[in-house]
Order: C-alpha cells, then sequence, then structure tokens
C-alpha cells in the first residue's frame, strides 16, 4: 500500500515483517550513520544515560501539541470503524451506530484510536544537527548534554531512521484511502510537523513493543490496564560521543592548567555532573566541551576524554595532547 502527500511517498507493506514502513521523501535524504538527542540534566535524562536506555514517547507526552494530532487520520472506513468497537458492542448495535451517528463515532474514535496504536508504537526523535543553538537553548538552556548515537544498532526492535516532513499546511489522511489498514496512518501521524520545526532536521524512530504493549499515560482508563515501561535498553558502547552544553560548567569549576589540559573542581550540582562525568570517564566515551568564543553565530566544541580524579574533581585532556 502507498500513497503520496506532499511529494512524499508513505508505503507500508504488511507482509514484510523485518520492515514494513518506508518513507520516500520529495528529495533525497542521505540517511546519517549517527544522530544525536540533547537533554537537559535531570534526573530523568541522567537516568536514561547511566542505565543505558532510550524512551519510546507516547504522542500526548509531546511538547508540541499538534505533534501526532489526533486529528490527521479521517477514520472513515466502516470496516475498520465496525473492527475497532466489536469488543465493546453487538454487530447490530456497531450497524445502528454506523447508520445513524457515523459522523460522531468517527470523532470519538480519533483519540481512542491514537491512544491504543501508540501502546504499541513509541516515538524517539533524534536531531541529524548537534550544533543547533536553539535546540541547545530550548531543550537544555545550554546546561545539559547530548549523547550521540550509532543508532543502528540498537538492540531493539524500531523502523526508520525516518526525516521528518515539514510543511505550512497539513493535511488530514483518510483511513478509506488505506484500505482500512493503519499502518500508512500511523507513518503519516508520526512524520509530518509544521516547518515552524523545520529547523530542528528531527529524524525518528518508530519503536515497536512487539509482543508486548506500552503504558499509555492518556486517558485513565488505558493507564489502568498498564502495560510494559517505555524505556528500551542498549549497550554504552552505542553511545560514539557526548557533548556537555555551554553552561554546563560554571566557570569557577573550570581551570586550565596547560594547553591540552583542564582541571574540572564541581561546585554547583554536584552530584548531577559527577555522576555524568564518572559514566562517561567509566565508559570511556568520547567528549566533547562547549567553549565560549567571539563567535556569537555558532556553537564551538574542544574534543578531548574526561578522566576522573575523585567524587569532586575530573580532568579534561584535548585530544591531541
Amino acid at each position: 500500500m502507498e500513497i503520496d502527500r506532499y511529494g512524499w511517498k508513505y508505503i507500508f507493506n504488511e507482509s514484510d515483517r523485518i520492515n514494513p514502513f518506508i518513507i520516500i521523501p520529495y528529495k533525497e535524504y542521505p540517511i546519517p550513520e549517527t544522530l544525536s538527542k540533547i537533554y537537559a540534566l535531570n534526573d530523568f535524562s541522567l537516568d536514561a544515560l547511566l542505565n543505558s536506555y532510550v524512551y519510546a514517547t507516547h504522542p500526548s507526552e509531546f511538547n508540541d501539541l499538534y505533534d501526532c494530532h489526533e486529528q490527521l487520520i479521517i477514520y472513515d472506513d466502516d470496516q475498520m470503524i465496525s473492527t475497532f468497537l466489536q469488543p465493546a458492542l453487538p454487530q447490530p448495535e456497531i450497524e445502528r451506530l454506523l447508520r445513524e451517528k457515523k459522523s460522531e463515532i468517527q470523532k470519538e474514535i480519533q483519540p481512542i484510536f491514537r491512544d491504543i496504536m501508540y501502546r504499541k508504537i513509541g516515538v524517539f526523535s533524534m536531531t541529524s544537527d548537534p550544533n543547533n543553538i536553539l535546540m541547545w537553548s530550548y531543550y537544555s538552556k545550554h546546561e545539559g548534554f547530548l549523547i550521540e548515537f550509532n543508532y543502528k544498532e540498537f538492540p531493539f526492535k524500531f523502523y526508520g531512521a525516518f526525516p521528518v516532513n515539514y510543511q505550512e499546511e497539513i493535511h488530514p489522511i483518510n483511513i478509506s484511502e488505506c484500505d482500512g489498514s493503519p499502518g500508512i496512518p500511523i507513518l503519516y501521524q508520526t512524520n509530518i510537523k509544521h516547518k515552524g520545526w523545520e529547523h530542528e532536521s528531527e529524524w525518528r524512530l518508530l519503536i515497536d513493543a512487539e509482543n508486548d504493549v506500552m503504558f499509555s499515560p492518556e486517558p485513565r482508563q488505558l493507564a489502568k490496564m498498564g502495560g510494559r515501561e517505555r524505556k528500551f535498553s542498549y549497550p554504552p558502547t552505542l553511545i560514539k560521543s557526548v557533548a556537555l552544553g555551554n553552561r554546563f560548567f560554571h566557570a569557577d569549576e573550570l581551570t586550565p592548567t596547560s594547553t591540552y589540559i583542564l582541571d574540572i573542581n564541581l561546585k554547583i550540582n554536584i552530584e548531577k555532573k559527577s555522576l555524568l562525568l564518572d559514566f562517561i570517564s567509566h565508559n570511556n566515551i568520547q567528549t566533547y566541551i562547549a567553549i565560549k568564543d567571539n563567535n556569537l553565530a555558532t556553537l564551538h566544541f574542544t574534543k578531548g576524554e574526561i578522566q576522573r580524579i575523585d567524587y569532586k574533581r575530573f580532568r579534561y585532556n584535548l585530544v591531541g595532547s
């Protein structure tokens, strides 16, 4: 099954168990070898790093209200509606509702369908532009960190990475165009965003819960049904590098001792910083530290390695020293 939107092709092949989802953009998007995610320095992001997992987000958790919006899919296929309602209603009642209250049923199904379908699928968003000043600003206020992933080697089941389709006007998709199958509607719903977000250079993985279902935060009825956590583990070796923002360290915490060495003496937010730096040091992860310079238009990172001295003290050895 294939449909075309804005010159992008959305393809779903149900018989392909390995790669049923395909997106072909209107122009060539070389698939990056690595992709990155910017995190604020908080308990949640630190837990994800230290325990080496990514979070398969449910659409109701997105910061953009219109991202994966329920109204992006119009449920105008009677057979699909009937199949959806069968566990709750007898067939004669379903047929009566389709005759007398079809439009109301379609609207009621939109949020319910989204909440249920994303118990099976979660979204993990990354960027191909790790030096984006705007993203560092509003995702971490430059106080956080960035992880560069060798995402292609993630051990859990996922589809993508898919580049996000950014458009000025966004139109819904009719499920009747897709033979009543939810495959392409899900692919489209997770891939289309307003052009105002284009600067994010976002790529997405669709993470599959496989034979399980995931916890759904909304609505309460689904939340009560439980499900596995939305955390999917990976080995730390799949972290290619970690970058630390311009405000990760306070100026008093860094002391140059030579051209190639920075002494780090933590004084602010000590516990979180120490745990993160210790993880980097223990796993020998390539590190970048943002350094302020006179160029106000771009971010400048120095490349080096973190060495632990004690709980509060670390050393940053610039590569080439």
